[in-house]
């Protein structure tokens, strides 16, 4: 089956398959997410989220939250990873505040995506670090679409796993994707994804 790429939103859409995802910290939300979706919910609910249940993530883990209006979303939840290669607290930021205003409207719109469709994204980046080590480094992004109490959109929920030490390789800021996978929760295979 060839995917379909969706060239206004730089994403490959995937139909009936599960994120091909290899870092065991990957595979280890994506299934928790699946199993907290339960059966017939195309997303789960925020309260759902354990914490316990993902504890291997949680350095890198993030919560973006729709505003009232889905204009934008904010992040709400940022593990210490995530704060330490940024070099600040990124809880409270918009994908604006974050990448500036070109860039962070592509992430802000993507991560809108995820939770409005809603729809799993993964993907990747690279960085040329300005360092003078030599080659480049690759990140990798895992957006899950959460819903509310009453069904309705809440935000997504993520890893970043970043490929790089920002005090050696000096981004100005975390990569954004380069290369992404949208699979809709409602193509999703029946059952959950792969264990391992």
């Amino acid at each position: 089956m060839t995917d379909e790429f969706d060239a206004a939103a730089n994403e490959y859409i995937v139909r009936g398959r599960w994120p091909d995802v290899q870092d065991a910290r990957l595979r280890l939300l994506l299934r928790r997410w699946a199993e907290w979706r339960g059966e017939g919910r195309l997303a789960p609910a925020r309260s759902a989220v354990d914490p316990a249940a993902i504890i291997p993530c949680l350095p890198e883990l993030w919560i973006f939250r729709l505003s009232e209006d889905r204009s934008h979303v904010v992040c709400s939840l940022a593990g210490d990873r995530l704060n330490e290669a940024w070099g600040f607290s990124i809880m409270g930021k918009t994908p604006m505040d974050l990448w500036g205003s070109e860039q962070g409207s592509l992430a802000n719109e993507r991560l809108k995506r995820a939770a409005l469709l809603p729809a799993i994204v993964h993907g990747t980046s690279s960085l040329t670090p300005v360092s003078d080590i030599p080659g480049t480094r690759l990140a990798q992004r895992l957006m899950l679409p959460l819903c509310d109490a009453t069904g309705a959109p809440y935000g997504a929920i993520g890893l970043t796993l970043l490929g790089y030490d920002r005090r050696r390789d000096q981004p100005q800021a975390a990569p954004m994707l380069v290369r992404a996978w949208r699979h809709l929760c409602a193509d999703l295979p029946p059952g959950l994804p792969p264990a391992d």
